[in-house]
């Protein structure tokens, strides 16, 4: 995607799966629909990610990240995976930025003397 502007949400990073928090990305940087196209998991007309390819990067995301263990979606299928992805995703996320606000609040308190360490 030579001279395009790329949504950084979406930019993957070899071979752990997780987005990057850079700005600066490495040469192991990909996207979903970049993958998707090269493994030949997308849809005819719209050359989109098919939707059980979605949710099964999904899920290698979540287990890559610690989230999520492979005995957890061992047999769903593709649609109840994609759904609890989304789900645990979320709950996550929500986690990140409650951390992220209690340690500002601290911050705040201590008078900016505080780092954040954030839990993994």
């Amino acid at each position: 995607m030579t001279g395009e502007r790329q949504r950084t949400d979406r930019i993957r990073v070899a071979p752990s799966y997780s987005t990057s928090e850079s700005d600066v990305l490495p040469l192991t940087a990909y996207t979903l629909t970049g993958l998707a196209a090269f493994l030949g998991f997308v849809k005819p007309k719209s050359q989109e990610p098919t939707s059980s390819f979605v949710a099964a990067f999904g899920a290698e995301e979540l287990i890559a990240d610690g989230v999520l263990r492979e005995s957890q979606i061992k047999g769903l299928s593709a649609e109840r995976l994609g759904e609890l992805a989304i789900s645990v995703r979320k709950q996550r996320d929500i986690a990140k930025a409650a951390d992220e606000r209690r340690a500002a609040e601290a911050k705040k308190r201590a008078g900016g003397r505080v780092d954040f360490i954030p839990r993994k």
